[in-house]
């Protein structure tokens, strides 16, 4: 099952509410009282360096409202990684980070890694991808889809897996 939520910072209100509406869908259980869903995605904007509201959303609200095996039920992963420090030092002909920005990025995997193991006793291990682009005869492949897929399956509880298998692109592209 699929469940996409807006995202919080639109204010306090809001936010409540949307909390209000994660708590309740992160409650939700089968007949056989199985949560319904296998796992919480957060996606973080690798470009910007303001990520309170995620961390709040984080550890105040998912993480204490997903039951047993909080670690194996959430994936945080940093997109836009190519436009992290205003994208500069993202090598375009290589499809990759160069050092300076390797470094950044490694950084910001282990602050939001600490942020999340400090609020919530969690340890996570985030990862960053880009999930490329076609614009305006611009392209762009993606870096590290493919890790983020397989930390998905990875995460995603064993007999659902196959399910994957069915909706793998065939683009080779991708």
């Amino acid at each position: 099952m699929w469940w996409d939520r807006p995202g919080l910072g639109d204010g306090k209100e809001a936010d409540n509410k949307h909390s209000k509406n994660i708590i309740k869908k992160l409650a939700e259980c089968d007949e056989h009282g199985n949560a319904l869903i296998d796992l919480v995605l957060v996606l973080l904007d690798g470009s910007t360096r303001d990520l309170g509201t995620s961390y709040e959303l984080i550890n105040s609200v998912i993480i204490p409202n997903l039951g047993s095996n909080k670690k194996d039920r959430i994936l945080v992963a940093i997109n836009q990684c190519d436009v992290a420090m205003k994208g500069n030092h993202w090598n375009h002909r290589e499809n990759k980070p160069e050092p300076p920005l390797q470094k950044f990025l490694d950084e910001k995997v282990q602050s939001v890694q600490r942020r999340i193991k400090e609020g919530t006793g969690v340890d996570i291990e985030p990862i960053y991808y880009s999930a490329g682009y076609k614009e305006d005869g611009e392209k762009q492949n993606p870096y590290n889809l493919s890790k983020l897929l397989y930390f998905i399956i990875q995460h995603t509880p064993k007999e659902k897996r196959l399910v994957y298998v069915n909706n793998i692109s065939k683009d080779d592209e991708m």
